[in-house]
């Protein structure tokens, strides 16, 4: 069996729509299920300040914030 390669997953992000690439982003640097992007948190969940998102309620009930990267220029 081959192993997950990270150009794999470039590629699947590149080529995707912008929203779905985004939430795709989101889900690999957080280490999210789609369920908690999707359901766990909102809008008013995201601090543009200090680049964090916060999931609500998660699995074991608490709220888990998640540091997001700096967009790096191309």
């Amino acid at each position: 069996m081959r192993q997950f390669r990270i150009q794999l997953l470039e590629d699947v992000i590149n080529a995707a729509h912008s929203t779905l690439a985004t939430q795709l982003r989101v889900e690999y640097v957080c280490g999210a299920r789609v369920s908690s992007l999707l359901q766990g948190c909102s809008l008013g969940d995201l601090d543009m300040v200090s680049l964090t998102l916060t999931f609500r309620d998660t699995k074991n009930g608490d709220d888990v914030p998640c540091a997001l990267p700096k967009q790096q220029k191309s």
